[in-house]
């Protein structure tokens, strides 16, 4: 019986008369190794399987094409063997960066000298060497193909160096789909999703501020849930008016000040900031960080860019020493090189989780008028998710109560859902009134607050 036979029946089906006879032409080329040097192209074929594999070229004399392909879609390096991926409680993890972390590749000359490239990664393809569906349904067994449709969720995460998620060890363990997370910075993954297009593994975006998110929906790279769970448990100023993305964690950006050297009463807006008393006191962030941008976004949105832009100039008049990290400001004003600064509020919440007596405290800006500036981290489901159902189900648990409060522990975060406690690092700094503008602001007005910032002097 031929091995083609043998692939129908392991699925339950006859042999199509069509195909009852096949041709050596029709046979999948041999494929041989070569010398050169391992690199990343964007021709890469990407290998299925369960987990990352390393290949070797097995002996030809006793391993045909047909063989040595069924196993090359198996994952396997030789006859059972297999290379273990990262895993942890049911989450794999890698970092598929576009600049760094390239996971390593293989290069291997077909018929004709074409150079093809094997990416050793776990991204889905059901074709990775040419073979006929039929064959590969046959080689990685129906059960294989049922758990990669119903049992996984691929995540691309601007989280990832926050550390392992414990929210989603908590989904797998209730659910048993397993999240496989691939990380990389928001400007990396809205382009690696651009790139893949509708070949992309990606079931959902997380990204660590609204106008990423704003900016994949725009692109096209999101697609519209329609959730009762969602919409009840997410704020409607947290979430895309079109249900195309939804905020998980609220972080303020707000004005931290030294308490040895400042007092709350000489702070009140960050409009405030531009008062000449603050001159040579006042640590920013570049205006080239998405926070800051976003931060100046919601200005505009507020007050129009005439207003806005005065403000800013009356920042730049005081001399702001410039930081490009929350952390490194904050440090510099418990130091003393500054007074008063902004930062988002979780930077100082893991400071004072190691310091109790870290001599810096936040001021909840503007209470009187429009509220404290607030982003979020939020995710999406992607517009060409392979696993669509698991996806929303993901973003649903990660909104209730229990999982939020994973997020408020594992990073010192606000939960965005109001029914959940804070941490308790958080809840000695008070309640305060959160801007309530919808926070898709960020993206919408993002491109007026870099050429404002530009105009400003803002660095």
């Amino acid at each position: 019986m031929s091995r083609l036979s043998m692939s129908y029946m392991s699925l339950g089906l006859s042999l199509p008369a069509s195909l009852a006879v096949a041709s050596a032409a029709d046979a999948p080329p041999p494929i041989t190794r070569t010398s050169a040097p391992h690199r990343f192209r964007p021709d890469t074929i990407r290998v299925k399987a369960n987990t990352p594999v390393v290949l070797h070229s097995p002996n030809k004399d006793t391993e045909d094409e047909e063989a040595r392909a069924c196993r090359v879609a198996r994952g396997e390096r030789h006859a059972g063997r297999h290379t273990p991926a990262r895993q942890h409680a049911g989450v794999q993890t890698s970092d598929l960066s576009l600049r760094r972390g390239i996971p390593r590749t293989d290069r291997y000359r077909a018929p004709g000298g074409a150079m093809r490239h094997v990416h050793m990664q776990t991204l889905p393809s059901l074709r990775p060497l040419g073979l006929p569906v039929f064959l590969l349904l046959a080689c990685l067994g129906s059960s294989h193909l049922v758990q990669a449709q119903t049992e996984e969720v691929v995540v691309y995460s601007a989280r990832a160096h926050y550390g392992q998620e414990p929210a989603f060890e908590a989904f797998t363990k209730e659910t048993g789909i397993v999240i496989k997370s691939f990380g990389g910075n928001p400007g990396e993954l809205f382009e690696r999703l651009k790139a893949e297009g509708d070949q992309t593994p990606a079931d959902v975006l997380i990204s660590v501020d609204a106008g990423d998110l704003w900016n994949a929906a725009q692109a096209g790279l999101l697609a519209p849930i329609d959730s009762a769970e969602l919409r009840a448990n997410i704020p409607v100023h947290l979430r895309d008016e079109s249900n195309r993305w939804f905020g998980l964690t609220v972080r303020a950006r707000t004005i931290m000040y030294n308490t040895q050297k400042v007092k709350p009463d000489e702070l009140s807006t960050y409009e405030a900031l531009g008062n000449p008393k603050w001159k040579n006191r006042l640590c920013l962030r570049t205006s080239s960080h998405i926070y800051n941008q976003s931060l100046l976004a919601t200005m505009i949105k507020h007050h129009g860019e005439a207003r806005a832009e005065p403000i800013i100039r009356a920042w730049v008049a005081n001399n702001p020493t410039l930081i490009n990290s929350d952390t490194r400001i904050l440090e510099a004003i418990a130091a003393g090189q500054c007074d008063v600064g902004l930062t988002n509020s979780y930077y100082l919440g893991r400071l004072l989780a190691k310091d109790a007596h870290f001599p810096v405290a936040p001021f909840w800006a503007n209470q009187q008028t429009t509220g404290t500036h607030v982003n979020i981290s939020g995710a999406g489901v992607t517009a060409h998710a392979k696993h669509r159902a698991q996806a929303i189900k993901l973003l649903e648990f990660l909104a209730r109560p229990a999982a939020q409060q994973l997020f408020v522990d594992s990073n010192l975060e606000y939960p965005a859902n109001p029914q959940t406690p804070v941490h308790p690092i958080l809840a000695a700094w008070g309640t305060f009134k959160h801007d309530d503008v919808n926070i898709a602001a960020a993206g919408e007005f993002q491109a007026a607050a870099i050429k404002l910032a530009d105009r400003a002097g803002y660095k």
